[in-house]
């Protein structure tokens, strides 16, 4: 995935994750970007440069069925980074800062995935 010349630029790919359904991979880099990619075809959905200005340290997907997903950086931001499909087959994200990084670095985070409870009749 990627070309050669997008280390130069980027520096070191610093965390990945998998979503749920296997359809999509997060890579975040030491320059703060996050890239959604598709990974039946290997390609680029979209590229997040607006998220973070320093390195991201850690990205997980946080929704089971869409392409949601937490992001942190070395400085202690936090972002919910929603990516959605248009229907031109184009993608689009949108960015919400959860933690301005103003207590510190964050060394861990754990998402838990709530199940529904079954109804009862």
């Amino acid at each position: 995935l990627g070309k050669s010349g997008d280390a130069d630029a980027d520096g070191a790919v610093a965390a990945l994750d998998i979503h749920a359904s296997a359809d999509y991979l997060l890579s975040a880099y030491v320059s703060g970007k996050v890239v959604l990619w598709e990974l039946a075809r290997g390609s680029q959905l979209r590229v997040v440069t607006d998220a973070h200005a320093a390195s991201v340290s850690l990205v997980r997907f946080s929704h089971p069925t869409d392409p949601v997903a937490i992001s942190v950086d070395t400085r202690g931001c936090v972002n919910r980074i929603t990516f959605t499909k248009s229907l031109f087959a184009t993608w689009a994200h949108e960015s919400e800062c959860l933690l301005d990084g103003a207590a510190g670095p964050i060394p861990m985070l754990a998402l838990l995935r709530l199940k529904r409870a079954a109804r009862r009749c």
